[in-house]
């Protein structure tokens, strides 16, 4: 699909305000569409969402034809009776990605949504945000970054092999024969991928 004029009247389908958390084949898709980022046309906006109103946001774009993108990790706790629980979780949270003309005026008033925001370097964003999908559809470990992670002070790096060649990122952790890179998404945030050390090269 391509939702390329969202400045005509947008009717959404009247959800509940909370969303409960999804089993991975009941979350929407984490693009709409099958294409590759790069190869996207029309203008990228990111609506800042209430919390855990991602996904339902996410189904509300879907159902109306409009285009996102909404990178996932999975998440994985051990619960007392030994069993593994996995969740698929939003990788940014209360940012949703979307493709739009210019973002009709209802979509701000509904109540799922704070603030729509531009994204003013449209290019850079699709390459960062090709970036992660890389990373996920090449098998690469995703997981959010703590804000408070001083990772500015890394190695900076280029990831040289591989699916991410050509990627350029910060190294935050150090273990065994694998290297922590992040990976950011200007006006998201950022994501950690774990690599091998033999596929990334200093930048000094």
């Amino acid at each position: 699909m391509a939702a390329l004029g969202c400045t005509t009247n947008v009717n959404f389908t009247k959800r509940s305000n909370t969303m409960p958390i999804l089993s991975a084949k009941d979350n929407p898709p984490s693009k709409s569409f099958d294409s590759s980022i790069l190869k996207t046309e029309g203008m990228w906006w990111v609506a800042k969402v209430k919390p855990r109103q991602e996904k339902a946001f996410a189904f509300e774009l879907l159902e109306q034809g409009i285009d996102y993108a909404l990178p996932y990790y999975e998440k994985k706790v051990r619960r007392s009776d030994g069993k593994l629980r996995k969740s698929t979780l939003v990788l940014f949270p209360s940012y949703v990605p979307f493709i739009c003309g210019a973002p009709h005026s209802e979509l701000l008033k509904k109540d799922r949504i704070s603030v729509i925001l531009p994204v003013k370097m449209q290019e850079r964003f699709k390459k960062e945000l090709h970036a992660l999908f890389l990373a996920q559809a090449a098998g690469a470990m995703i997981e959010p970054v703590p804000a408070e992670m001083p990772y500015l002070v890394g190695e900076s790096v280029e990831i040289t092999s591989g699916p991410l060649s050509g990627t350029m990122g910060i190294v935050v952790d150090t273990r065994n024969e694998v290297r922590s890179v992040v990976l950011s998404v200007d006006g998201l945030g950022s994501a950690k991928v774990t690599v091998d050390v033999g596929m990334i090269t200093s930048n000094k």
